[in-house]
């Protein structure tokens, strides 16, 4: 099993942190979700951080995972490489809870299977690189299995 987390761990890190930073571009979504993200974890109520996480019916973007964004973001001195990598991280969280639920019920081939096809498909490679709040619907559901 262990041995299957490490593969999973190489792959997602071959495929989804070179030029984090500049690739893919820079998306609208996620430099308002960064710029949220920012002024909640300073305490500040700017730039539509509240009204945007909780009231607007055309965004309406999970405050935590935006606050996340922002503390991560912190890390790198408020550039966008920190969010990109907490979403990275959110897909190896959605490859290996998917592994662990796979492995345990179907065998560790399987398991494996479902990570790399998850970790590999072009999609989710671009999906999960942006600063996207829908993702971490995807790791609840499969953490919830």
């Amino acid at each position: 099993m262990a041995c299957g987390f490490g593969l999973i761990t190489l792959l997602w890190a071959a495929l989804y942190l070179p030029n984090l930073r500049t690739s893919p571009s820079w998306y609208g979504d996620e430099i308002l979700t960064l710029d949220i993200g920012k002024a909640l974890s300073r305490g500040e109520l700017a730039n539509r951080a509240v009204y945007c996480t909780f009231n607007a019916p055309t965004y309406n973007y999970q405050p935590g995972f935006a606050w996340c964004v922002g503390w991560f973001s912190r890390l790198t001195q408020g550039d966008i490489l920190g969010g990109r990598f907490l979403s990275t991280l959110v897909g190896w969280g959605t490859a290996a809870a998917g592994f662990w639920f796979f492995a345990r019920k179907f065998g560790l081939s399987i398991g494996l299977f479902y990570s790399f096809l998850l970790l590999g498909y072009a999609q989710a490679i671009v999906h999960y690189r942006w600063i996207y709040p829908h993702n971490v619907v995807g790791l609840s559901l499969v953490a919830a299995a």
